[in-house]
């Protein structure tokens, strides 16, 4: 499939998802959330996103101001001739964005030619975005303790252990990791585990031995959990994407 928009709204998305295409997000104007596997950014106008095809990922707002996007969809056999596989970041994107707006405008033809033309601008975004692909750093004890998370997520760890990981107090930490990053330390680890989760179960492993294995000691907070963030049981889950 192949759809190009560009839209201006202040919604969230709030659940984790994923495609069975691949993603081409630019922000326009606005700040916005991003998760993407593990990862986690707060991103500005003129960033670039590539989410490859079968990476759950999420985007909500930050303190609700409305933003202007262009979201573009493309078949996976478009891309056949690269080899990125991994979501990824650019900042400072504005040069692609003239790409994109011919995408959209490309697709609201329909003749015989649409196809070819809308795969030449698209492999050609890719291609400049390639080129200067890079990813967003953040430094500090924030970044610290994404990076503490992603390590131990599959033990039981609270805040406290976060907070002594990155030498400070617990509340300092919170109040840090939630102006940095715009969400709550338990909401993140959690966040991290369901993502971890859903790649389990997609292999022939017990949910009971999935919830162990990402840091649930019982299995019914575990699935609790897993509903909250993806709408949907492990069970369900399971048999939607294995």
């Amino acid at each position: 499939m192949f759809e190009a928009r560009y839209t201006r709204n202040s919604s969230s998305m709030l659940s984790l998802h994923r495609h069975n295409y691949h993603e081409l997000y630019f922000l326009a104007s606005g700040e916005r959330r991003f998760f993407v596997s593990t990862e986690l950014y707060s991103i500005k106008k003129n960033t670039f996103i590539f989410v490859p095809s079968g990476t759950l990922h999420r985007m909500s707002n930050l303190n609700n101001r409305p933003h202007t996007r262009y979201m573009v969809h493309i078949p996976t056999t478009w891309f056949s001739d690269f080899q990125e596989s991994s979501a990824f970041i650019i900042e400072n994107a504005k040069s692609l964005e003239l790409l994109f707006a011919e995408l959209v405008k490309e697709g609201e033809q329909n003749d015989e030619f649409s196809l070819s033309i809308l795969k030449g601008i698209a492999c050609e975004l890719m291609g400049k975005a390639l080129r200067l692909k890079g990813e967003i750093k953040r430094e500090g004890p924030a970044r610290d303790a994404l990076m503490y998370i992603e390590k131990h997520y599959m033990e039981d760890i609270k805040l406290k252990d976060v907070a002594e990981s990155v030498g400070l107090s617990q509340n300092y930490l919170s109040s840090l990791f939630k102006r940095a990053n715009d969400i709550g330390i338990n909401e993140y680890i959690n966040l991290v585990r369901v993502e971890k989760a859903a790649k389990l179960l997609e292999k022939n492993i017990k949910v009971s031995e999935v919830s162990k294995l990402v840091g649930f000691e019982n299995p019914k907070y575990f699935s609790y959990v897993f509903k909250n963030v993806l709408k949907m049981t492990p069970v369900a889950y399971r048999q939607k994407y294995r």
